[in-house]
């Protein structure tokens, strides 16, 4: 993560003269890469509510949060991170890099990986790895997917979008075909490309799992006849679950405890009970329907024991 102040080392920063709104600015940020967009937001640690821009990387991850700054208009900081500030650039951004460097399965190749034309949580990587916690796995399935990936732009991509710790590659053997003719790409060509992959990935040690989504039926496809329903996609993951399962063997380890698998859910349900535990808790027993299938799973979990 590179940043323009470390707020831990050098509290202040250089000095700047303080005058009210003439104040000099300032601007901190600390990213993991440069954004695509920035939101408007508000740093809530100390009260003060500094405005604060959160940076956002629209990329096949289907969105993610990659970095902070301050806000040049604010009448407070002008721009400036304070120490709590980038507390919350290591809050927001941590789990976006676990997140890549931990993953031990990623399913990567074209749109149908992708899930073009779907919510993030329908495409199939998104739908395996909630089958997977209900078996009891927290391995993290991270989708590197992107819409009209020809054969040659997949391989290009390999080493950088398959992170290092990567067990499993669940590699789409048709959609790079399919744009690669669109593209005016031999098929010679497209053998060499998926060829290369494989032989990369071996040369990795990570395990090969093929799939191809033209395998399924039409009534699971969108108008195109390309891209697969929501339902097609639940149906390529339970086709795909057995196979990985076996391949990672049992379940090892605990599964996520109550807190932290309704984490979320509590922040988006319960956010102005979260320092009273008696009403977080009663808060979410009655938004009990509107919780997660990871939240229900550990509570459940919890009860067996």
């Amino acid at each position: 993560m590179t940043a323009t102040l470390d707020s831990f080392a050098d509290i202040r920063g250089s000095r700047t003269s303080y005058t009210g709104p003439n104040r000099t600015v300032r601007v901190d940020q600390s990213i993991e890469e440069h954004p695509d967009r920035w939101v408007r937001a508000a740093c809530l640690p100390c009260s003060n509510c500094c405005g604060i821009d959160i940076g956002v990387k629209d990329d096949r991850l289907g969105g993610r949060i990659a970095g902070v700054r301050g806000r040049e208009a604010d009448v407070v900081d002008r721009g400036r991170l304070a120490p709590k500030g980038l507390l919350l650039a290591l809050i927001l951004v941590l789990p976006a890099l676990c997140a890549r460097a931990h993953a031990q399965i990623v399913a990567f190749g074209a749109s149908n990986v992708a899930g073009k034309n779907v919510a993030a949580r329908e495409a199939f990587p998104a739908q395996l790895r909630a089958m997977l916690r209900e078996k009891g796995y927290t391995v993290a399935v991270l989708n590197a997917g992107i819409s009209g990936d020809t054969t040659a732009e997949m391989r290009k991509r390999v080493d950088a979008d398959i992170p290092e710790g990567t067990t499993l590659v669940i590699l789409d053997s048709c959609g790079g075909y399919h744009n690669d003719e669109l593209n005016g790409i031999s098929r010679s060509q497209g053998d060499a490309d998926m060829a290369a992959i494989k032989a990369r990935l071996r040369e990795r040690g990570i395990k090969v799992m093929p799939v191809c989504a033209a395998d399924l039926g039409r009534e699971y496809r969108q108008q195109d006849g390309v891209h697969l329903t929501p339902e097609g996609y639940k149906l390529l993951a339970r086709q795909l679950l057995p196979m990985v399962t076996e391949e990672l063997g049992p379940p090892t380890g605990p599964t996520l405890s109550v807190r932290e698998a309704c984490a979320a859910d509590a922040r988006r349900l319960c956010a102005n009970a979260l320092g009273d535990d008696a009403k977080r808790h009663a808060c979410m027993q009655e938004h009990r329907s509107q919780l997660s299938k990871d939240c229900l799973h550990a509570i459940a979990e919890s009860r067996r024991q």
